[in-house]
């Protein structure tokens, strides 16, 4: 069996394709492409990208599951680092023909044609070279000189792209109805004109610039009124988005904004109250407010937990069943009298595999009005919803334990029962 190195050009994987569209690429996919070719025996796989970009988040599990190296190029696509990976990927290519000649054949996952000077350069040094890329967007040139040349596909059929588009512009709509509700906003327009923006924080960063700001807003009259009788949180998360780039409080190991906000302002002149059942306000610690408690600070806070990741699960639409298993599910959501029968009967076997039901739509294991296939295996439709549950971690915090999500699957497959239940 022959030996490959791996080389993913991960600019041309999602660059042909757009960004916006990179939940259709499956490096598992493409592993599983080059296995059906006979290529099993990978000396070395990387891939090339700035792995910090959060539209990478989806794809990074993946990474880790196959044992690929991600080279980190930084600035990614933009000015003079433009060709960055590109030229990275040809650097280690030839350093792997000089100090590892046992490898066989290079397989090049990417459609561009300035690769093929590269392609001939391997070939001198008598190794096979395979080209791996999406077929409307591979150079020509680049195909003819490869020795051999594997076309793969992007699964996101047109709705899919319609959906993400309609996404897109929703989000769109949204930040700027947030922008304009700062500059609207009576108690925060003076002072986030005359603040700066923040793209590298951590927790200790957030909280010192949110008690200078807090500080700023209390000298205005409205400022120190609304911290007086206290300020709700939405205004407080209002702040928080404009002041920190991209800002998302799971990422900093919290699964609630309450906790995120009992622990930031802990150690400082603020905190956290609440009216029940859900009235959080923030004002000064030496305040007391009629009809609202205080809440305890948190010291830190870890999300990656089984509880912790359970939260993101639910909180992202994906709650895990309860008292049945996935086989027997599986078993019965493959016949059309009992998708029938459940979408009637009110007992609570047929609410139970409603539930599933819902799960299998959101795993794409089965379709809006029809069973689930019975070609699907039960391993496959496994695969499918450990797929989603990271997918849906991913798309929160952007990496996960292996050990704890190993944990969620046997939790979900089990019906929502621990070992030891």
């Amino acid at each position: 069996m022959k030996n490959c190195a791996v080389l993913i050009d991960m600019e041309n994987l999602v660059g042909g394709y757009a960004f916006k569209y990179l939940g259709g690429v499956s490096l598992r996919r493409i592993f599983a492409k080059l296995e059906e070719n006979g290529y099993k025996k990978f000396a070395v796989k990387r891939a090339y990208a700035d792995w910090s970009h959060p539209n990478f988040h989806s794809i990074k599990w993946e990474i880790v599951e196959l044992g690929i190296e991600p080279v980190q190029m930084y600035g990614f696509g933009k000015g003079a680092h433009k060709n960055a990976s590109d030229i990275q990927l040809v650097i280690d290519a030839m350093e792997l023909l000089h100090t590892k000649p046992f490898i066989d054949t290079y397989i090049l996952v990417t459609g561009d044609g300035g690769f093929s000077t590269l392609v001939k350069k391997i070939s001198e040094y008598g190794k096979e070279v395979i080209g791996v890329a999406y077929k409307n967007t591979s150079n020509p040139i680049f195909q003819a000189v490869c020795d051999n040349f594997i076309y793969i596909e992007n699964t996101l059929t047109e709705e899919d792209k319609n959906k993400i588009e309609s996404k897109l512009a929703k989000a769109t709509e949204l930040e700027e109805t947030k922008r304009v509700a700062l500059l609207q906003h009576p108690v925060l327009k003076g002072v986030v004109q005359s603040v700066d923006r923040i793209s590298d924080y951590d927790l200790n960063r957030i909280k010192e610039e949110l008690v200078k700001v807090l500080g700023l807003i209390q000298k205005n009259p409205k400022g120190w009124k609304s911290l007086d009788e206290g300020m709700n949180i939405s205004t407080i998360r209002l702040l928080l988005d404009y002041l920190f780039e991209n800002f998302n409080y799971k990422k900093l190991g919290f699964s609630r904004y309450s906790d995120f906000l009992r622990a930031v302002l802990c150690d400082t002149p603020y905190k956290l109250v609440l009216r029940e059942p859900s009235d959080y306000r923030v004002t000064w610690k030496t305040r007391n407010l009629a009809g609202f408690k205080d809440m305890e600070c948190l010291k830190g806070e870890n999300i990656h937990t089984f509880e912790g990741y359970l939260d993101l699960l639910k909180q992202g639409g994906f709650p895990p069943p309860r008292g049945m298993e996935l086989k027997e599910a599986k078993e019965a959501l493959s016949s059309r009298e009992v998708l029938e029968r459940i979408e009637e009967d009110e007992g609570e076997e047929s609410r139970i595999l409603r539930r599933w039901r819902s799960l299998f739509r959101k795993c794409g294991a089965m379709g809006e009005n029809a069973p689930l296939p019975a070609s699907l295996t039960l391993e496959e439709v496994e695969k499918m919803v450990r797929e989603k549950i990271e997918e849906t971690i991913l798309h929160q915090i952007g990496s996960g334990d292996p050990q704890i999500i190993d944990q969620i699957v046997e939790y979900y497959i089990a019906g929502g029962e621990k070992e030891g239940e």
